[in-house]
């Protein structure tokens, strides 16, 4: 304030000053006065003395006042009030409806009807139930063949329980199979020589089983995951031939760190523990069989390794251990898409009643039951996914498996049952698969199996084709129509037949066989649609097991609803 005061009164005073000496200079009276100029005007500019003196700057130290903080805490009483945030509402045709119930029938020439049911629980949190039943059946003749009526049923029932940090799951299921041993010709085995009637060719399955199941849920890739199984399974015939099994199976796999790096580590073990009886006619067959594979897998970069090994210790008709290699090393070559894969791997496998006739439902009910074992599987090729509109696969095997289990014709006239043999084989194989979408409208898949196999005592693999080949399309039309087609083709084959006289063996070629068949689709609306498929268009005669042909032209239409 006394610094603005001085500056005011510097201000006035100079102000006056000027004030004052302007008034005086307008106040002198005008002066006249005559100048003569007798020499010329010569400019010059004085000689000036420099200033010798040197600026000179002096800097001293300059120091901060200390500065102190004495922080007083006040209690800031701050309210937060959060309002809900609303859900926003979907779009009125972004959900559709979704319907509880499936039912489809249809009906179809050599007198086949058919009905599917689907029903189960809609969205939910907490739990899934799923109900699914079907049955076809067939009263058609084949002819020159024996009676061929066939009836496949089936029900099952799924339930999941969904908690924080897993899941539980569990399965009934019942299947009820009918076949005839239809594989003769009537004319060489004529009804008034040999009991030929329908009763004494007719063969039923009656299985049923029962299964429970838990996995994790834990999302955290670096935490510990299990997945893990246990059922019980039962199947009879009408021969007294009866087996029971139970297997338990578990995946369990944690995160370890033996590699200081981010990119993945896992630890794991595949269990897996069968125990498996049959009792026939003449038998009982008991089998236990215990496989362990511990594994360390790794991940740097695109680089992926696995590596482990797999201990077997089996008990059919003596006790065995086994232990196989199990290896397996992937590279992407391109992120995400295209993987060259390249392994070694080895197992035991149970050669139940179960699994036999789900092979071959012609088989004889008396058998030889044996563990198969892979002792070397060889394999490598490569594997790609590009987004939603291509996925493909080519690779190479090369397998050496003991005990193999191969069927033939038994020597009981009229041939027409098969029973079991077993042999070492090595098996070449090379395998191609391809999946398009083309669009949302079209898409296609097509892949073939080409093999080559080596046996050890019996002459050929019988009934295993040279390839297989598979071509199948889906093309939506519009909104209302829909089409489909598919090939299948399967070479040619062979197996082992005794001659008129039963005194050796001969081997006999099964011809290779083409399956070309067309389907459509008409959808009235969202709940109901009408279809209509035709099988084997070519009318050709397919022996899938020898002296047994399929059906020729087959033609089913039908109807679906949805409720």
């Amino acid at each position: 304030m006394r610094y603005l005061q001085i500056k005011i009164a510097i201000t006035i005073f100079f102000a006056a000053a000027f004030i004052v000496g302007s008034y005086n200079v307008k106040a002198q009276l005008p002066q006249k006065e005559e100048i003569t100029v007798i020499a010329p005007y010569e400019p010059s500019v004085p000689e000036v003395l420099k200033i010798n003196i040197q600026p000179k700057i002096e800097i001293g130290e300059s120091k901060l006042p200390a500065l102190e903080i004495n922080p007083e805490p006040v209690k800031m009483n701050i309210l937060h009030k959060i309002d809900p945030i609303q859900e926003a509402a979907p779009p009125p045709d972004s959900i559709k409806t979704i319907y509880r119930n499936h039912i489809r029938a249809g009906f179809g020439n050599y007198i086949t009807p058919y009905l599917e049911l689907n029903s189960g629980t809609l969205r939910n949190q907490n739990y899934l139930l799923n109900l699914h039943f079907r049955h076809i059946s067939s009263l058609g003749k084949i002819k020159n063949y024996g009676h061929s009526a066939f009836s496949d049923n089936m029900l099952q029932i799924n339930g999941k329980k969904f908690f924080e940090r897993f899941t539980l799951g569990s399965k009934i299921k019942y299947d009820r199979k009918v076949v005839h041993h239809y594989g003769f010709l009537k004319a060489e085995f004529p009804d008034s020589v040999y009991n030929t009637s329908k009763d004494q060719l007719r063969q039923r399955f009656n299985q049923t089983g029962f299964a429970i199941t838990a996995q994790s849920n834990n999302k955290n890739l670096q935490g510990f995951q299990y997945d893990g199984s246990l059922s019980i399974d039962f199947i009879n015939d009408l021969y007294e031939t009866k087996g029971n099994q139970i297997e338990f199976k578990s995946q369990l796999n944690s995160f370890f760190r033996l590699f200081r790096t981010n990119d993945r580590q896992n630890l794991g073990m595949n269990i897996g523990i069968g125990n498996y009886n049959t009792t026939d006619s003449v038998k009982t067959s008991k089998n236990t069989l215990i496989q362990l594979q511990p594994y360390m897998k790794f991940k740097y970069q695109e680089y992926e390794v696995k590596v482990g090994l797999g201990l077997a210790f089996d008990n059919d008709s003596s006790i065995h251990f086994s232990v196989y290699p199990l290896a397996e090393g992937r590279l992407q070559l391109v992120k995400d898409r295209v993987d060259v894969f390249v392994g070694i791997v080895g197992e035991k496998q149970a050669n139940t009643f179960q699994d036999l006739v789900q092979q071959n439902p012609f088989l004889q009910s008396v058998l030889d039951y044996r563990n198969s074992s892979t002792k070397l599987r060889f394999y490598g090729g490569l594997q790609s996914s590009i987004g939603k509109h291509l996925d493909f696969e080519i690779a190479g095997y090369n397998t050496i498996i003991d005990n193999m289990p191969l069927f033939i014709n038994d020597t009981i006239a009229p041939y027409n049952r098969f029973i079991v043999v077993y042999d070492d084989l090595n098996i070449v194989q090379g395998k191609a698969s391809v999946s398009v979408s083309l669009s949302q409208q079209l898409r296609i898949s097509t892949g073939f199996v080409i093999s080559s196999y080596t046996t050890d005592n019996q002459i050929k693999a019988w009934h295993l084709p040279a390839f297989k080949t598979y071509f199948e399309g889906w093309y939506n039309y519009s909104e209302k129509f829909a089409f489909r087609g598919s090939v299948y083709s399967h070479g040619k084959s062979w197996t082992n037949v005794w001659n008129s006289n039963l005194n050796r063996q001969e081997e006999t070629e099964i011809k290779p066989w083409v399956n070309l068949s067309i389907g459509a689709t008409y959808r009235l609306n969202r709940q109901l649609h009408f279809f209509i498929d035709a099988r084997n268009i070519t009318t050709g005669r397919h022996f899938y097991w020898y002296n047994y042909p399929s059906q020729r032209l087959n033609v089913m239409a039908g109807a679906g609803f949805s409720f």
